[in-house]
């Protein structure tokens, strides 16, 4: 593992996050955190979850981490 991916993954955030709310919490995880995984966290933040998206690929828009 390289140290720009040792960097990626390491926890830097509190999960419990006081900022984020008492909302559940959801992530939706695709190849590349464009369309398909972007799509479903506005759909159901819309109902009232705290979504996050993101990707496992090196191109992702944002890639899948710890902190996520």
């Amino acid at each position: 593992m390289g140290d720009l991916t040792r960097e990626i993954y390491k926890l830097t955030a509190p999960y419990d996050n006081p900022y984020q709310g008492k909302d559940k919490r959801l992530l939706f995880v695709c190849s590349a955190g464009l369309l398909r995984s972007a799509t479903a966290a506005n759909l159901y933040a819309k109902k009232g979850f705290n979504t996050r998206s993101c990707g496992t690929h090196d191109y992702a828009l944002i890639p899948l981490s710890e902190n996520l």
